[in-house]
């Protein structure tokens, strides 16, 4: 009786724990691609109990736009868009609980306007890193971090070039480069403590 209670227990536990894991291990990937014409994308991820967001947009030709949301309370947020042809918007906003938080979006040709928001709530504990690099026509480029240990960098290759980069915490790196055309005078704000900027113009 008492090996059987004993047997009982054990796997009244392994259940116990193979639920746990499952709830502790359910990941969101999402991944879309798209070719021509009207081309429209949104993914809006929610994680909880310490799991991944993970989310792809593709888009190639024509009229283009793309917007992630990830927000729970993710160990980690991974978003990027990449964009070819024409119209050319990307959006990404991570914010909640999440650990590490990295955005990417990649925009060749026409119009380029590229928004990258990352608001951590574990101030101390939070890694932000979000990169921006447009390939002409337009260029138009954002990107605003809350958090600590931010990277933001910003590439812009012909033609209008304007790039902002807003960052409140601290451990703050911040890089714009703009080649090319209109070189319009960059924006780069630092709040807190750490902070290292390069700025590099090429006409």
């Amino acid at each position: 009786m008492v090996i059987r209670g004993i047997m009982q227990l054990l796997l009244a536990l392994l259940f116990v724990f193979a639920n746990c894991s499952a709830v502790f291990s359910q990941d969101n990937i999402v991944e879309i691609e798209q070719i021509g014409v009207q081309n429209q994308s949104t993914i809006n991820q929610t994680a909880s109990q310490r799991a991944v967001n993970g989310a792809t947009v593709e888009q190639s030709g024509d009229e283009q736009s793309a917007t992630i949301e990830q927000s729970g309370t993710s160990i980690e947020n991974d978003a990027s868009i990449f964009q070819t042809g024409l119209g050319n918007m990307g959006a990404i906003f991570q914010g909640g609980d999440g650990g590490v938080n990295t955005a990417i979006i990649t925009q060749d040709g026409v119009s380029n306007e590229a928004r990258i928001s990352q608001q951590a709530l574990q101030l101390g504990q939070s890694e932000n890193m979000a990169r921006i690099t447009q390939n002409g026509t337009g260029n138009d480029a954002d990107i605003d971090q809350t958090g600590d240990g931010h990277e933001a960098e910003i590439k812009q290759n012909g033609n209008f070039n304007t790039g902002s980069i807003v960052q409140n915490g601290s451990g703050q790196k911040a890089y714009l480069e703009q080649n090319g055309n209109n070189l319009a005078r960059p924006t780069i704000i630092q709040n807190g403590s750490g902070g290292q900027v390069s700025v590099i113009q090429n006409q």
